[in-house]
């Protein structure tokens, strides 16, 4: 099941970072987390500009 999550806290935020980063290693997919090319990955290692545009608050 799916759901909304809102997160405030930047603990929280980092968790679901990591968790999304993990995802493609974890179900096979790549081998490393800066492989997945959707990923913000590099973005947040290496402040690369990637396929999506990601905003920082």
């Amino acid at each position: 099941m799916y759901y909304d999550f809102n997160v405030f806290t930047h603990d929280k935020r980092v968790e679901k970072l990591k968790y999304m980063h993990r995802d493609p290693v974890a179900r096979g997919l790549v081998e490393q987390p800066e492989e997945w090319r959707w990923s913000s990955y590099r973005h947040y290692l290496l402040d690369e500009p990637g396929p999506v545009q990601i905003t920082r608050l």
